[in-house]
């Protein structure tokens, strides 16, 4: 597990294999090594970690835009596989494992959303928001083919009435859901304070009517460097395993960066919280790989 290799060198971002949208839904099998979905992968430091030290402010800023929001993808396209699957299964036993299994993942969601939007204002200003801008001026996160479904499938699912043994389960879920939306809106809420998103400002200065298209959700594959095929090679598995383990070994080496500003507020990992659940970041990202792998595998905890 020495050998751990992330892009042709640290910081360098990958091309990560997506399934095609038609393939939601769907209960693919990909088989891999549990191992690499351990704590002693996971957390491991590798032979080559002190490459990682001292990065540039820019390499690491948008290897963390890059990767955060491809991980976010593989997050998000497994909880619409287990919400499809709640809602066609009558099984009580079996919904309450999934909804289980659907919280840690959200609250794994939280944590990518503050990773992914770690970098300063001013980072953001000067260069993700100008390159998200040329590839669409009403550039929008919404136009992502893994989120499209979630709401939808969680308000049906919040508002059935299970027996009362669900309850609280079922609202833990419904909490963990909001946990993930509000983590998204405080994200966008400290990069752009006081003005509105690509897509707001393409409404309303160029009055255009950007209702979400097939093209739109490919030109957001293309900025988030997503390839749809119809069978991932490697499978997903590795692919969220290679990149949970990358940002556990950035956080570990270069800390938490948050501020609502271009200075930085410096907050030593892991003791930066990542929701009022679980104040241990790579804890809430061990538990959402491990029920990641538990879906793909077919396994039930």
């Amino acid at each position: 597990m020495n050998d751990f290799k992330f892009g042709d060198y640290p910081y360098n971002n990958e091309i990560i294999e997506m399934p095609n949208r038609e393939s939601i839904g769907e209960l693919d099998i990909y088989p891999y090594p549990e191992s690499y979905f351990s704590k002693e992968f996971l957390y491991s430091l590798d032979d080559n970690i002190e490459k990682w030290k001292n990065p540039e402010l820019f390499e690491m800023c948008w290897f963390r835009w890059i990767t955060g929001h491809q991980t976010m993808l593989v997050l998000w396209y497994l909880l619409s596989k287990e919400l499809f699957a709640i809602i066609n299964t009558s099984n009580m036993s079996e919904i309450e494992q999934k909804l289980n299994v659907c919280i840690k993942i959200f609250l794994g969601c939280s944590v990518i959303f503050e990773y992914t939007g770690s970098c300063p204002q001013q980072f953001y200003h000067s260069t993700v928001r100008p390159y998200m801008a040329l590839f669409h001026r009403g550039f929008s996160g919404t136009w992502s083919v893994d989120y499209e479904l979630i709401p939808k499938l969680v308000n049906q699912i919040i508002k059935t009435n299970y027996p009362d043994s669900l309850n609280n389960t079922q609202q833990e879920f419904k909490q963990s859901f909001l946990q993930h939306q509000k983590s998204h809106y405080a994200i966008a809420k400290k990069l752009v304070p006081s003005s509105a998103s690509l897509l707001k400002e393409a409404k309303k200065i160029d009055l255009l009517e950007v209702n979400r298209t097939e093209e739109h959700n490919v030109l957001f594959d293309y900025f988030f460097l997503v390839k749809r095929v119809t069978h991932p090679k490697p499978s997903l598995l590795y692919s969220l395993s290679k990149r949970i383990k990358a940002i556990i070994i950035d956080l570990t080496i270069n800390e938490f960066y948050v501020g609502s500003d271009s200075e930085f507020n410096l907050v030593k990992f892991p003791e930066q919280g990542a929701s009022k659940h679980q104040s241990d970041i790579k804890s809430v990202l061990f538990e959402s790989a491990k029920a990641s792998f538990d879906i793909l595998q077919g396994k039930r905890i």
